[in-house]
């Protein structure tokens, strides 16, 4: 919703996006993952002992978007698959973390099964799947497999503005429960 039409980003909005949450999002990231996140929009950190975080960008995916940027998607699906294997080479749990859900109707067939392909080695370490769009409160079973986990948005809607805490364990990175806050704009 940054743009107008909405989803219509073009590319030089698109670069100037990434640049400018990066410049915000600066002291959380470490400067590999800045310098990928504002390049492309997606990137990995370690953020926990043995825990690392990866952010897949999902918004080239989005078939709605007369100007997404084609050219990053073969590279992506590389980098996520080298991502994973070097967080399994290394012991470490993963969160993965993405704008769409996998079953959004924005996305196509092909995107959720090369999704599904790649995490699919690596679902014993993935021990969460986080996303948004929907601005709702949902989960979704993916291939009988793995849960996608839908955050409502802090933007308001008739649901309100909401947010989530979630309690994992502190060695497995298992979730175990999440509490849902919303604001009643009205």
């Amino acid at each position: 919703h940054d743009t107008f039409p909405v989803d219509q980003t073009l590319p030089f909005v698109y670069t100037y996006m990434l640049k400018h949450m990066g410049n915000y999002w600066a002291h959380w990231l470490t400067p590999d993952a800045l310098r990928q996140y504002q390049s492309t929009g997606y990137y990995t950190q370690t953020i926990l002992p043995q825990l690392d975080l990866v952010v897949f960008n999902s918004v080239p995916y989005n078939f709605h978007n007369f100007f997404h940027p084609y050219q990053l998607e073969n590279e992506q699906w590389l980098w996520l698959n080298q991502t994973l294997r070097n967080s399994a080479q290394r012991g470490h749990q993963i969160w993965f973390m993405s704008h769409y859900p996998p079953d959004s109707k924005s996305l196509s067939d092909s995107y959720r099964k090369t999704l599904h392909q790649h995490v699919q080695p690596h679902l014993d370490r993935i021990k969460g799947f986080f996303f948004g769009h929907t601005h709702k409160d949902e989960c979704t079973l993916m291939y009988n497999a793995w849960v996608a986990l839908v955050s409502p948005s802090l933007m308001p809607t008739t649901e309100g503005a909401c947010f989530r805490v979630f309690d994992y364990d502190n060695v497995t990175y298992e979730l175990r429960d999440y509490s849902l806050y919303c604001a009643d704009i009205e």
